[in-house]
């Protein structure tokens, strides 16, 4: 069973436990078409504020799991205190382990230089009976215009995997993963952002202390700062309204 997603001012989100996000996916993985996860956190509501396209977009995905504390604090505010923090980084071994369990295969697509391949050897590893058949690199340039775009999705091979674990970043990996969503050979196509790297052992975790503290972003923005520093300024400076912003939606419902 897959809860209902609740509407947020920006998007709705499904308040899922860990094994019914896990069960869903899984199952549409054995399904017959394409089914695109999304995991918003702090960073996508900062987007999906101020690009009116991108909210459109998606909001058309098939599951939204929360993957940042400030989303599940908007969902608690909406009624649904049985949401809970889901991280991409966390849920993808538990849709490995329950893959392998069903006879259903993964993929990786993204990630910097050969993590994609690298993530599908140690992926084997890690999980002997779990079938890996396909990675990609999605190599630079990929989506520069249609016809790249177009080249690139031909090159693919024939079959690919019932869940491909997307590591493209955002907004990227979910306009890239909805655009490949109605391909015939399309099943699961999950956002997992920079996690392709961590299993492919490119780039390392957070400790362990600051994702039980909901610091991992701390960690990213200290070891990114070139890159992830403004995003997460934005995004500080947007959690304050966007908060508040849905505490009075939340209450004016209620009446």
């Amino acid at each position: 069973m897959t809860h209902a997603p609740v509407q947020l001012r920006l998007l709705k989100v499904n308040p899922v436990t860990a094994d019914e996000a896990v069960n869903a996916i899984c199952t549409a993985g054995q399904g017959d078409r394409g089914f695109v996860v999304v995991n918003p956190n702090l960073s996508h509501l900062s987007r999906l504020r101020r690009d009116p396209g991108y909210r459109k977009r998606y909001d058309t995905a098939d599951l939204s799991i929360p993957d940042g504390w400030p989303v599940v604090r908007m969902l608690h505010a909406h009624g649904a205190t049985r949401a809970v923090r889901l991280v991409g980084t966390d849920v993808l071994p538990l849709v490995c382990a329950e893959a392998e369990r069903r006879g259903i295969s993964v993929g990786f697509l993204g990630g910097a230089a050969d993590a994609a391949e690298r993530a599908a050897a140690a992926t084997r590893a890690a999980y002997p009976a779990l079938d890996v058949p396909f990675w990609d690199p999605a190599p630079p340039g990929f989506d520069r215009d249609d016809a790249s775009f177009e080249a690139w999705r031909a090159g693919l091979p024939q079959r690919w995997a019932d869940i491909v674990f997307v590591g493209l970043g955002e907004p990227k990996q979910t306009l890239v993963s909805l655009r490949l969503r109605d391909d015939p050979r399309a099943r699961v196509l999950m956002g997992v952002g920079k996690a392709v790297e961590f299993v492919g052992g490119l780039a390392p975790r957070a400790p362990a202390w600051a994702v039980d503290r909901g610091l991992e972003w701390l960690h990213r923005a200290v070891t990114e700062p070139r890159r992830l520093g403004p995003r997460y300024l934005q995004g500080a400076l947007d959690l304050a309204p966007l908060y508040w912003a849905e505490r009075r939606d939340a209450r004016k419902q209620s009446r």
